[in-house]
């Protein structure tokens, strides 16, 4: 769980960097209000890239209306590297399928308990990385 000061930290760093995708060291996904969680563990096919249907979580997304939304990777430093470069064109293209995101939308990869050094090169440089 975050302290005030903390909070109030993680706060300023996603209101100057609304435009780009952060990797957070420390993040429990359930601290972040407006959010869509899904799993790093999530397949290919869920997440939209072998599927001509909508993905679950572009539909929970649609569904929250207007305002600032996020979606959370979570755990992706439980994957190998393989694993995780599934995220590499949501995270550069901001889409999958042909499902865009809209700019209301911030992405962010929680890592609640492990460690940055377990993500991928790739996907690190794609993403600010940011420590609680």
């Amino acid at each position: 769980m975050m302290n005030e000061q903390s909070k109030a930290k993680f706060l300023e760093v996603l209101n100057n960097n609304s435009k780009h995708s952060i990797i957070v060291e420390g993040l429990d996904p359930r601290e972040i209000g407006g959010a869509v969680v899904i799993p790093a563990t999530i397949t290919p096919f869920d997440l939209g890239s072998l599927s001509n249907d909508k993905p679950v979580w572009v539909a929970q997304l649609e569904r929250m209306g207007p305002g600032r939304k996020f979606l959370i990777i979570d755990r992706i430093d439980i994957l190998n590297e393989d694993d995780q470069e599934k995220f590499a064109w949501l995270l550069t293209n901001r889409q999958d399928n042909g499902y865009k995101l809209g700019a209301d939308v911030q992405i962010l990869l929680a890592i609640p308990n492990g460690s940055l050094q377990k993500v991928c090169h790739k996907i690190k440089s794609l993403c600010i990385n940011w420590k609680i």
